[in-house]
């Protein structure tokens, strides 16, 4: 029991919630955090890219105004002011290769909008400064669907298919807004 103590301890220190920002020495700082409602969670990365190789991107209780929504992902390479949304600029892997205009967190799988629904995501974008490599995004999320009214996990990958500097990450449910959530990002060494 001890041992679980440390490790929930340890967690909560490293990301921040006990109101520290991060543990010096491990590679991981908190970025930037807030609130998210609206049409979209545009986050803008230029300050972070050339420092942190990996940038981690928490979404919590992201409860949508609409039932029956997927989550998306798109990528920018001009700090927001426009995302690559082309039929085929990303693929993802589910079950098989698939190439489409944004990368599905969740597709096909109806999240609910109740207070008690929404979903939580952890998501990881590798290779965000690289011109000449591909950005890519795991992520791993829990969820409850409108459905079924049950809870149900995925993970996933997903890349943009060209190499380019990703500088802001566009998250967006399928239809409608999004209602409430919070976010976190961190950066990794």
């Amino acid at each position: 029991a001890q041992c679980n103590q440390i490790e929930v301890n340890i967690r909560d220190h490293v990301h921040g919630t006990d109101g520290v920002a991060a543990i010096t020495g491990v590679g991981m700082v908190r970025l930037t955090s807030g609130s998210a409602s609206g049409a979209t969670l545009d986050i803008v990365l230029t300050s972070y890219i050339a420092t942190y190789p990996k940038i981690i991107i928490e979404l919590r209780n992201f409860i949508p105004v609409s039932n029956v929504v997927d989550l998306y992902c798109r990528f920018s390479t001009n700090g927001g002011s426009s995302y690559d949304s082309g039929g085929s600029d990303y693929d993802y892997f589910n079950g098989g290769v698939n190439y489409t205009a944004f990368i599905p967190i969740l597709d096909a799988t109806n999240i609910s909008n109740a207070a008690t629904g929404g979903i939580n995501v952890v998501a990881e974008l590798f290779n965000p400064a690289s011109a000449a490599l591909f950005t890519g995004l795991g992520w791993r999320c829990g969820y409850r669907s409108c459905t079924t009214d049950s809870s149900g996990a995925l993970e996933g990958y997903g890349r943009r298919r060209v190499a380019q500097d990703t500088d802001a990450v566009r998250f967006y449910f399928s239809s409608g807004n999004i209602s409430s959530g919070t976010y976190a990002v961190y950066g990794m060494l």
